[in-house]
């Protein structure tokens, strides 16, 4: 699993927070490097509780 702080996430919801990531490592998905990939998006905020 892949856990990820970050206040970029402050205001998205979780599909939007994932599309985010995803954006980042579409070219690692589109050549196989990476198949699947299992995340927590959350802000630092919510880290906290």
């Amino acid at each position: 699993m892949l856990a990820l702080v970050s206040d970029k996430f402050e205001g998205l919801n979780r599909v939007k927070r994932q599309q985010l990531v995803y954006s980042l490592l579409k070219d690692m998905i589109s050549s196989g490097v990476v198949h699947a990939i299992t995340m927590r998006t959350i802000t630092p905020q919510e880290a906290e509780s």
